[in-house]
């Protein structure tokens, strides 16, 4: 169960978020709603996401929720591991390409680029001092200067993003838990602290 509870009446302001949330999710991600007991906090959080994650930028979409899920995958997040695989999937990327991004050197779903931002992701998720020169000089035939940025910022976003949900055991939400028990069980996806009774309802 969610470690700390929402509050039990959002602000107008936060209200009006939540529904932009539900319009476009189906749900209200624990996430937010948690932050929100921090309103100052949510609405800093609110726009960092949204530049880094949520709008187009110059990395494609498919690559960046790839991206956040080989994150989550390294840091063992539940929670995590849920929403970046159905974002992904809802991106447009198969179920089977989503669940092999820790092989992504080797497996021929992936192409030079996609391998090449894929194994920054690893490293850095697992010991950011681990990306070293010949790592990131792999992405520079692949990505602009612009994009590289981006890629760093998606990783640092779901470094701090695993942190918060995971410190915190937020339930998951219904909608992601069934799509990841449906097509994560094969990687050994598992609930585990995030089953608790709450809803995001």
């Amino acid at each position: 169960m969610t470690r700390i509870a929402p509050p039990e009446t959002p602000t107008a302001e936060q209200a009006a978020l939540f529904d932009q949330c539900d319009a476009r999710l189906g749900f209200v991600p624990m996430t937010l709603r948690v932050m929100a007991n921090r309103p100052e906090m949510l609405d800093a959080w609110y726009r960092l996401i949204s530049e880094v994650y949520l709008k187009p930028g110059d990395v494609p979409a498919p690559l960046r929720r790839l991206i956040a899920h080989t994150v989550a995958r390294i840091a063992e997040c539940p929670y995590s591991m849920a929403h970046t695989a159905e974002a992904a999937f809802e991106a447009g990327v198969p179920i089977e390409k989503i669940r092999a991004v820790m092989n992504s050197d080797s497996d021929p779903q992936f192409d030079d680029a996609e391998r090449a931002a894929l194994a920054v992701a690893r490293a850095s998720a697992a010991a950011p001092a681990s990306v070293d020169d010949e790592l990131f000089d792999a992405l520079r035939p692949h990505f602009t200067e612009a994009q590289m940025l981006e890629i760093m910022a998606v990783i640092s976003l779901f470094g701090f993003l695993t942190r918060w949900q995971s410190g915190l055991a937020l339930t998951l939400e219904d909608k992601p838990r069934h799509f990841a028990e449906e097509n994560l069980a094969e990687i050994g996806w598992a609930i585990g602290q995030h089953g608790g009774n709450e809803t995001a309802d």
